[in-house]
């Protein structure tokens, strides 16, 4: 995922990442390529996804790419 963000990012695409696990194994390299990585902890499965929604309807983007692993 993050080696995709970087590449879309080269090509002119703005990326940004919402994350809501524990980890920030790759963010040095999302930073080193200008890429905001935002991070959100909620306390329940409810307040998660409307946390998801309210991004993705303020953003304004033209595609949501999820992963969970």
């Amino acid at each position: 995922m993050t080696n995709l963000a970087i590449l879309l990012n080269q090509k002119g695409y703005n990326v940004e990442f919402y994350c809501y696990g524990k980890g920030d194994f790759y963010e040095h390299l999302l930073h080193n390529n200008s890429i905001p990585v935002h991070w959100h902890s909620h306390s329940n499965y409810l307040a998660l996804l409307l946390g998801i929604r309210k991004f993705i309807r303020s953003g304004n983007f033209k595609a949501v790419i999820t992963f969970l692993s």
